[in-house]
């Protein structure tokens, strides 16, 4: 691919063990003892030749997704983007690489199976021109053969709880924590003109301009320089002295910026690391203990943003989400 920074080639049966970890480590995908063994995952790459890929990044993988088709339809399992490497067009590539190895095929649409809780895969997949198929259901039966045993998703309480498997959890838990405020944040810009992003409830009090730049002083110095050991160039208090009406556009790019750095940085992480004590805004504090100061104070300024936003838009303001079923917290039915 011409526009990534990775090479994305097709999956080989070399390719198991750095994927295999890829998996076990990404939210939202379920592995199985049988079908997603090597052995399992070599067989099905014998049957469907050509259709699975890779992308690794200096040699690294960096992400994989599975590819087969039943000679109607196409079908994608198991895609997984390093957490380090997201939202720079991977897994996109990944996914239009099987699309157009399916379509040489003769296979003209192609089907994917997603967790119902899989929030985030979701918005991902809706985001890149997937249709969910709300008049269909999933049955399935097993084999004479036997029926398979599940290895957990992530997060999963029946997941052995292995120093690397909390670590992992740890990682992802705090790398969600991240995105899931930046797409609430996008959510109230987009619905925003740039005035109204620098608009102030009163003069002494912040517009949500002045919040998004205090979120990247303090993600930068917090993560990215305090615990990934990089120069801290912080200049707090221009967080709040800012005026000049930045263009939204520009704010939101420095916000995923600095969050793909901090994420990077968590990528990197050892248990060792965790607990190394480090000195960081005049605090002698852990990386553990950084994380659980500095993704608090980020979520709570989200809903700071989420709360001016309202204010502004009043009944025109569009929720983000909105609980569909008595579980979710919707009304029950009287």
């Amino acid at each position: 691919m011409d526009d990534i920074d990775c090479d994305v080639r097709e999956m080989t049966a070399d390719d198991y063990d750095a994927v295999a970890d890829l998996w076990r480590t990404t939210e939202g995908v379920g592995l199985h003892d049988e079908t997603d063994a090597r052995r399992g995952i070599t067989a099905h790459l014998a049957r469907n030749p050509g259709l699975s890929f890779v992308a690794r990044q200096d040699g690294r993988l960096v992400g994989a997704v599975l590819c087969g088709h039943d000679g109607r339809r196409g079908y994608l399992h198991h895609l997984a983007v390093a957490l380090s490497q997201r939202r720079r067009g991977i897994g996109s590539a990944l996914v239009e690489s099987c699309l157009a190895a399916l379509g040489e095929q003769g296979i003209r649409r192609c089907n994917i199976f997603l967790y119902a809780t899989n929030e985030l895969g979701a918005t991902f997949w809706k985001q890149t021109g997937w249709n969910e198929r709300a008049d269909l259901k999933v049955l399935q039966r097993d084999t004479p053969g036997g029926s398979e045993q599940s290895v957990p998703a992530v997060g999963d309480d029946a997941a052995p709880a292995t120093p690397s498997a909390l670590m992992a959890t740890l990682v992802e838990e705090a790398a969600n924590c991240l995105t899931s405020g930046v797409a609430k944040i996008r959510h109230c810009v987009g619905q925003m003109s740039d005035e109204q992003v620098w608009w102030r409830p009163e003069p002494s009090m912040n517009a949500v301009g002045n919040l998004i730049l205090h979120l990247c002083g303090n993600l930068r110095q917090w993560t990215v320089a305090g615990i990934g050991d990089q120069p801290d160039v912080r200049d707090r208090p221009s967080e709040f002295s800012e005026r000049w009406a930045i263009p939204k556009a520009e704010l939101l790019g420095r916000l995923d910026e600095v969050v793909a750095a901090a994420t990077e940085v968590l990528s990197t992480l050892s248990p060792e690391d965790l607990l190394r004590v480090r000195r960081i805004q005049g605090f002698d504090v852990s990386a553990l203990g950084a994380i659980f100061s500095s993704f608090p104070h980020f979520t709570g300024h989200v809903q700071e943003i989420v709360c001016l936003t309202r204010m502004q838009l009043g009944p025109d303001y569009r929720y983000d989400w909105v609980p569909a079923t008595p579980e979710q917290g919707a009304p029950r039915d009287q």
